[in-house]
């Protein structure tokens, strides 16, 4: 019986290529975007000091993180973007839900408003 990427046909070829990576065991890189809106920008500071270590210890890294941005095409409220790359989707939900992150993601949220979302990368099989 073939994996479930084979029953991917109307999706377009680059989902098919990921779906394959799932089928033939390999994992693909997962990435947290987060949208954020600092309201407090003095008691965000100390979310900010502190979620490196834990995106560290499940093998994250930052790949932006605040700076400035520029909207080339459309609509988006761009505020404080922030790029996480994790090893796959589990380390990346093992973060998220891990204790220490949780211990200090109320600085967050009552410091800021945003958006976030997981999403998985894409590798080439071959």
């Amino acid at each position: 019986m073939a994996g479930w990427a084979g029953r991917l046909s109307p999706q377009p070829r680059r989902c098919r290529q990921v779906a394959a990576a799932f089928d033939n065991g390999l994992s693909v890189p997962a990435y947290l975007l987060a949208n954020v809106r600092v309201t407090y920008p003095e008691a965000y500071a100390e979310y900010s000091r502190k979620v490196p270590a834990t995106v560290a210890a499940h093998g994250g890294r930052f790949l932006v993180r605040g700076g400035p941005g520029e909207v080339v095409e459309g609509e988006f409220s761009l505020q404080r973007l922030v790029i996480i790359e994790f090893p796959d989707r589990d380390r990346l939900r093992a973060w998220y839900d891990s204790p220490e992150y949780q211990a200090i993601l109320p600085i967050r949220h009552a410091n800021g408003v945003s958006t976030m979302v997981f999403l998985d990368g894409y590798s080439d099989p071959h």
